[in-house]
């Protein structure tokens, strides 16, 4: 894909200026205000125009662009919870939720989701009913994408006394079930899903407080903790981070093993730009300590 460069600095004593260009992927030119490239691979690429004027003064400034998709694709569901308990004839509710390629939620999908339950049971728009005491899987299917869930429905008898407590740690463990999108513009919102694992030592029911914590930085906003209490998957929705870097998302709890760290760049500014014209696509960049005298477009 060809894509079109304009820079709209200018220097404050009317000086000429020299431009050079870094595209990303291992290209780079000397050019003027407008310079144009092409791309053999769809994917993220961080643009580079460093300027200098005759008396040596230089600075640059980047911007991340995505060349190929220019909207979001739909990638997978999830449906939730990822295992609950009935008792003979009781039912259940679910609700759908559809992701992106980068992890990124698309919304709430449960009216158009259809759900069924196996081996026997019956399921009426998003809630299944079951009879037989057992395990059972529900499956929500959306767009040709599936994903499933246990239904137990328990057999009646007595419940068993609760295990005294266990002194030894950890007794759970947890692992991302969506993980942070690679990029994400700055003080732009995402989210992520945390799945838990119960070990020989833990409770099917919880509770679990988890916590997610950010190396090399901080969680500007959004649900930075959550409470499992054995309902399947654990939303954190509305993160954001202010800062661009590089950075690693973890959760943990008490008694628990952390995921492992999911990397994630922050950038400065949108994933794409700008004008379509033809084949090509339009970035404006300017640096930041040089006057602008218009806004491109």
């Amino acid at each position: 894909m060809r894509v079109r460069f304009t820079d709209t600095s200018h220097d404050p004593d009317g000086d000429p200026l020299s431009r050079h260009w870094s595209f990303g992927d291992g290209s780079a030119q000397s050019g003027g205000r407008t310079v144009s490239h092409t791309y053999d691979d769809p994917g993220r690429y961080t643009v580079t125009l460093t300027v200098s004027d005759p008396k040596g003064k230089r600075d640059a400034t980047t911007r991340v662009i995505r060349v190929g998709a220019a909207e979001a694709v739909f990638d997978h569901i999830v449906i939730s919870p990822s295992n609950a308990t009935i008792q003979p004839g009781g039912s259940r509710s679910y609700t759908a939720e559809a992701f992106d390629t980068d992890g990124g939620s698309m919304g709430n999908v449960t009216a158009d989701t259809v759900f069924s339950i196996a081996p026997n049971g019956s399921c009426s728009a998003n809630t299944c009913t079951a009879q037989q005491p057992g395990a059972h899987t529900v499956t929500g299917t959306y767009h040709g994408e599936s994903d499933q869930s246990t239904l137990t429905v328990e057999d009646g008898a007595p419940p068993s006394p609760p295990p005294p407590p266990q002194a030894t740690c950890p007794t759970y463990a947890l692992a991302f079930h969506v993980r942070p999108p690679a990029n994400q513009a700055a003080g732009h919102q995402f989210n992520v899903q945390i799945r838990v694992d119960v070990l020989d030592d833990g409770s099917s029911d919880g509770p679990l407080s988890i916590n997610l914590s950010v190396q090399g930085g901080a969680l500007s906003g959004g649900e930075t903790s959550a409470t499992w209490t054995g309902q399947g998957i654990v939303n954190f929705n509305h993160l954001t981070i202010d800062q661009p870097g590089s950075y690693a998302i973890s959760a943990s709890a008490g008694c628990a093993s952390s995921t492992d760290p999911a990397p994630i760049t922050i950038t400065d500014g949108p994933n794409a730009s700008a004008k379509t014209e033809g084949s090509a696509l339009g970035l404006v960049l300017a640096v930041p300590w040089i006057r602008r005298l218009r806004r491109g477009h």
